[in-house]
């Protein structure tokens, strides 16, 4: 099984058409930002190395027109921050709301005894900058996608548990399954 390193290397891979892929990416942003602060943490250049958005600028419907006339340098996630992204705690914070909102996945859980391992993943899914950063953004967004996506990691912890998988292996295929809608 490959390890979470390439799986991140193969998220960030995924980019058939960085023009297509930057500028969707770039309205999903504008729309986290109307919420949660968006800002370009260093300048943002074309191909060209020709300034696009300067450092420090949020990540608006104005900036996602100027990025959508161009090909960047670099690839648009590497060069924002997301304000109060969903970090560990947060992610266990919307498990505990997806399991508590059926008695069924509430009395599975409980017997599973899977509690430790859930949060062992959650943090260690914090470790991975570019995956909380996209996770927000599917938080935010598409909360159906994200829904799905807590719905197969959760049922990933359950299986590793009852299988007694090593805990590095379990971490591993839950980050996968939370990245399932990410590509």
């Amino acid at each position: 099984m490959a390890d979470t390193s390439e799986l991140v290397n193969s998220i960030n891979q995924q980019t058939p058409d960085v023009e297509l892929d930057d500028h969707h990416y770039a309205q999903h942003l504008a729309q986290v930002n109307e919420k949660n602060e968006v800002t370009a943490h260093e300048d943002i250049l074309n191909q060209q190395g020709v300034l696009v958005v300067a450092a420090g600028t949020q990540i608006d419907a104005e900036s996602v027109g100027k990025i959508s006339k161009f090909k960047l340098q670099k690839k648009l996630d590497n060069s924002i921050a997301i304000e109060n992204e969903l970090d560990g705690d947060g992610l266990i914070a919307e498990f505990k709301k997806f399991i508590h909102q059926d008695p069924q996945f509430q009395s599975v859980f409980q017997e599973s005894q899977a509690n430790d391992l859930l949060r062992e993943c959650c943090y260690y899914y914090q470790r991975f900058p570019k995956i909380t950063q996209k996770i927000t953004v599917l938080f935010q967004n598409i909360p159906h996608l994200f829904h799905a996506a807590l719905l197969a990691s959760w049922q990933i912890v359950m299986i590793a548990k009852s299988l007694a998988l090593d805990p590095d292996e379990a971490k591993n295929i839950f980050i996968a399954a939370l990245c399932r809608d990410l590509g």
